[in-house]
């Protein structure tokens, strides 16, 4: 999961993986999105924030938000690590 200060401290191509690894033992895929600019906040809303991410180099784009965190991880500190 994403915290607001992971997002906020993200640099530019900062890497995350999306959730929903497959059971062990079977193909492990990543899909990687990177961070694609500065991470947005409000100051009347203490725990919003909005992190533009793209996945590829001419792929889709989204938004990391409060409400998504919990489908992004960073890629550093994934816990299903391919040896």
């Amino acid at each position: 999961m994403i915290t607001r200060t992971q997002a906020v401290r993200a640099g530019y191509r900062e890497e995350f993986h999306e959730e929903g690894h497959p059971a062990p033992g079977r193909h492990v895929r990543n899909f990687t999105w990177r961070a694609s600019g500065r991470c947005k906040t409000w100051a009347r809303s203490a725990y919003a924030f909005k992190l533009p991410i793209k996945y590829g180099y001419n792929g889709p784009s989204t938004y990391i938000t409060e409400e998504t965190a919990g489908q992004y991880h960073l890629a550093s500190e994934c816990p299903f690590k391919v040896a």
